[in-house]
């Protein structure tokens, strides 16, 4: 029985046809520091100007560029980060043939086969789209809730089959807009609050995302745009004669006296909006969505429902250039492929397994991780593995060391040492100084100058380092850097990275019977999990598995009586919440701090199924 995917492949590959032309990339090298950065900002601001797909290809071990050749031809040369280029055109046309397959040919492929996508998508003036490549939306909100619209679409992208051909991987997704839009009129004062925010830009019928940049102390009617031969005109008369007729109700009856707000595009170019059309976009990790967010989760049946509606009602029949796509009606299938989960050798040759194995511990697949767990923590199994542990250091700031880092010390020692009691886990404690400013740059150059001094035997190592400043889901360049620069220390360290924001969550200053100040844990720590030794941190970003801190309070329970007195002042400012229950006893952290599972009041080290 074959499974069922959602990659739906094009049934005329061999109808499609294009020409490019190869450009040599002269000055862009592989040992430049920057070189992959410049060659993504390269292909995506020549794509952006050319209005053509250009893509990315190693000939010789050379960087060249495919540039189709209907279009526009790139300069001769051009300026990225800190490196002036020189683009030199190579041979003559090239004819590119969508059915054959090799690395730079599917490269090439798949760039235009996306690229071509977004055209005929883009023209249907019922969806709408944050920006080029991203998921497509249907104008019509599909729920609303309160204060916010969710919008539903989906996310399709080209890629390679299984059998050789091309197929487009077709995915639903959602969104969450603001009802409203911004404040008709705004001051800098309340503009403060939306800088740098972003906003779906709803100019007539064509709606995309854009970047809060700046406020402008003109309205609609003063602000002066170039209108094609008409010379200069206001916004307000800009847009309405852009806009297709009939124009939708919010910018026929757009207010004279609006708000313009600016924003950059792609090509770095300043733009301006009326601020009656822009609406926040908000995150599904923001507070106002994660209430709501269960509505994007759907069943499987469900999902495969809406991805078929999808891909019959927007992708067949697509226009390429003189040909049209088909797409084949039902989405590729792939033969269905049993696991059998292997049995599991613990300490003392015990085994545990799935498959009825003689001798060993029976466990129904269902509750595999349960008993996993608790036959590693078992006394009389425990680790396969019963050697000492490799040499460890822990890196803390100077800042925590001085407040909280004593007591998280002995809680993380007594933790490792209570599930791996043979690897005798005495860390080497090491603390750098992170009172210079709290940039990438000044934590990243102590973090290393503390690791070069103290650090000079080979092993492993926690590192905590502070959050600089980053917004939810972006990428943490402080613990990239943490990951892939000790890694080519010498000796080499390899590191893992949590950070301090779960630590000053978790401890308190609380005064003692005696009058002393001692930092104490809101939820003592139950387990911590450093990474296995054959595991590989990835060099680029955080392997968020490298830690996991379970926090929690199920073995220290609320003080009572004098104790309780003394403590009053840490409990009166833990939060409503804490105050109105108990019951966050044990809370599974990755080492970017998001709760993974919780388990209620009185489980006391015992995982609970989601």
């Amino acid at each position: 029985m074959d499974l069922s995917t959602n990659i739906f492949p094009i049934a005329n590959l061999a109808d499609l046809s294009s020409q490019y032309r190869v450009y040599r990339v002269r000055g862009l090298r592989q040992d430049q520091p920057d070189f992959f950065k410049n060659r993504e900002v390269l292909v995506r601001r020549l794509s952006y100007a050319l209005q053509s797909p250009v893509a990315a290809i190693d000939i010789g071990g050379e960087p060249h560029l495919a540039v189709q050749a209907s279009g526009r031809q790139p300069p001769s040369s051009y300026v990225l980060v800190r490196t002036p280029v020189h683009l030199d055109a190579v041979g003559d046309l090239r004819n590119l043939d969508y059915t054959l397959r090799s690395a730079d040919n599917d490269l090439i492929c798949l760039r235009f086969i996306n690229f071509m996508l977004q055209a005929p998508l883009w023209a249907k003036n019922s969806l709408w789209q944050f920006s080029s490549g991203k998921p497509f939306y249907s104008k019509t909100a599909a729920e609303s809730l309160g204060n916010l619209l969710r919008y539903e679409g989906f996310a399709v992208r080209a890629m390679v089959t299984a059998d050789g051909g091309i197929g487009f991987c077709v995915d639903v997704r959602s969104s969450f807009i603001a009802r409203d839009s911004l404040p008709i009129t705004l001051n800098r004062n309340d503009f403060r609050r939306f800088r740098g925010r972003n906003c779906l830009y709803r100019m007539g019928h064509d709606w995309y995302s854009v970047k809060l940049t700046a406020l402008s102390d003109m309205n609609v009617s003063e602000f002066l745009v170039p209108l094609d031969a008409q010379g200069t005109v206001p916004l307000l008369k800009y847009i309405q004669n852009k806009s297709r007729k009939p124009m939708p109700p919010e910018l026929a009856n757009l207010n004279p006296h609006g708000a313009v707000v600016h924003y950059r595009t792609n090509r770095d170019e300043d733009r301006a909006a009326p601020a009656a059309l822009c609406h926040l976009i908000f995150d599904t990790e923001s507070h106002e969505v994660q209430r709501h967010f269960r509505a994007t989760i759907l069943a499987p049946g469900e999902r495969r429902r809406r991805i078929l509606g999808y891909a019959t009602e927007h992708l067949r029949e697509l226009s390429f250039g003189g040909a049209t796509l088909r797409l084949a009606e039902q989405p590729f299938g792939v033969a269905q492929r049993i696991f059998a989960v292997p049995d599991l050798e613990f300490g003392r040759s015990q085994k545990l397994s799935v498959a009825g194995t003689r001798g060993a511990r029976q466990v129904g697949l269902d509750n595999l991780g349960r008993r996993r767990f608790e036959m590693l923590t078992a006394r009389d199994v425990g680790f396969y593995v019963n050697r000492r542990l490799d040499r460890q250091y822990l890196l803390l700031p100077q800042s925590v060391a001085d407040s909280w880092g004593r007591q998280f010390v002995d809680d993380i020692k007594r933790t490792v040492n209570e599930l791996y009691p043979e690897g005798a886990y005495e860390p080497i404690v090491v603390t750098y100084d992170d009172r210079v400013d709290r940039t990438f740059v000044e934590q990243g150059k102590a973090i290393l100058e503390a690791a070069r001094a103290n650090c000079t035997q080979a092993g492993y190592a926690l590192v905590m380092i502070h959050s600089i400043g980053r917004r939810s889901r972006d990428h943490d360049r402080l613990a990239a850097m943490v990951v892939r620069e000790f890694r080519k220390l010498r000796p080499e360290i390899r590191a893992a990275v949590s950070h301090s924001d779960m630590g000053q969550d978790s401890y308190a200053m609380v005064t003692t019977a005696s009058g002393d100040p001692v930092s104490r844990s809101q939820g003592a720590l139950r387990a911590v999990r450093r990474i296995s030794a054959e595991r590989r941190p990835f060099e680029d970003s955080v392997d968020e598995r490298a830690l996991a801190l379970c926090v929690g309070n199920a073995a220290q329970r609320r003080p009572s009586g004098r104790h309780r007195r003394q403590e009053s002042h840490h409990w009166i400012h833990r939060s409503e919440r804490q105050r109105q229950s108990n019951s966050h006893d044990l809370r599974y952290v990755t080492a970017k701090g998001k709760t993974l599972a919780r388990a209620d009041s009185g489980v006391s080290g015992r995982y609970r199924a989601r």
